[in-house]
């Protein structure tokens, strides 16, 4: 389907089907409309157990570069205490599990994956959206705001337009699939960061900033300002060239693409910070911090 508007005879041009395949396959309206229902809901059902508790949505419904089939990511924060993050999670899952046995009718499957870098708990909505739970996740959420401001502060719009291409380009030629789970994990998320590093290699997009409010979670500086800036002028075929090319001949297994440092940067330089799996091929470096 999506092809075929995009071999719409009036659709003439690389940039008018870059166009045409972004206002095809985003997120649209009504669906907007249908997460922030569910997310209204599950904040409801939580604050009958965790008093002042508040569900927000991060990653694709902040950034601006979601589809009517992402996952659903969702963060519960309330008031800090001194467990874990993974007690923490382990807690709300057990609520979550008695929510269910209470037949709310809210949960499809539910289970928790608690080894994870940030401990979520994953369930399937009624509508059978996919929906990923953390908790007090304020560096995820912060993660997905800074990818959101810059596609915000593009004036021309098409940044977000280039990265859901780019997106769409790998998901249908199963770049997203590998038999080696255990180093090549690779998803839409890293990719959108390669690619921004990438185009701040080329000073397409602004340095990575902090902004005049210090911020702090965990240790962490998590502040950031993003100038405005524009895309018009670029020629899109060269620059996903000029992309391709990067990834293809790079030594990846020896560089990380560190949109901090906008920047390839010598693993060995970084080694020491990050807490990568020793079998990794690929190196994507956090904005906040050095995983």
């Amino acid at each position: 389907m999506v092809i075929q508007h995009i071999k719409d005879p009036l659709c003439q041009g690389f940039s008018a089907q870059i166009h045409r395949l972004a206002s095809t396959i985003g997120t649209t309206e009504t669906e907007l409309s249908r997460r922030t229902v569910i997310c209204q809901r599950l904040e409801e059902l939580l604050r009958r157990y965790i008093l002042n508790s508040k569900v927000v949505q991060f990653g694709s419904a902040i950034t601006g570069l979601g589809t009517n089939d992402s996952d659903m990511d969702l963060c519960l924060s309330f008031a800090p205490n001194e467990t874990s993050l993974v007690h923490q999670t382990e807690v709300v899952f057990r609520i979550l599990k008695e929510l269910r046995r209470e037949k709310c009718g809210f949960f499809k499957s539910l289970y928790a994956v608690s080894d994870a870098r940030c401990p979520v708990i994953r369930f399937r909505a009624y509508d059978g959206h996919l929906v990923e739970l953390s908790v007090n996740n304020t560096i995820g959420y912060q993660k997905s705001a800074y990818l959101g401001a810059l596609v915000q502060a593009d004036q021309s719009g098409l940044l977000r337009e280039l990265i859901l291409a780019l997106r769409f380009w790998a998901a249908s030629n199963g770049v997203f699939k590998s038999e080696r789970k255990k180093t090549w994990n690779l998803n839409s998320y890293t990719m959108t960061l390669m690619f921004l590093t990438f185009l701040r290699m080329e000073e397409i997009v602004p340095d990575f900033t902090h902004s005049d409010s210090p911020e702090m979670v965990n240790g962490l500086r998590v502040d950031f300002a993003v100038p405005s800036f524009t895309l018009a002028g670029i020629d899109f075929r060269r620059l996903f060239k000029k992309f391709f090319v990067c990834c293809v001949e790079g030594h990846l297994d020896k560089l990380v693409f560190s949109l901090r440092k906008g920047a390839l940067v010598p693993l060995a330089e970084l080694d020491v910070q990050m807490n990568s799996k020793p079998e990794s091929i690929l190196f994507v470096q956090n904005k906040f911090c050095f995983c």
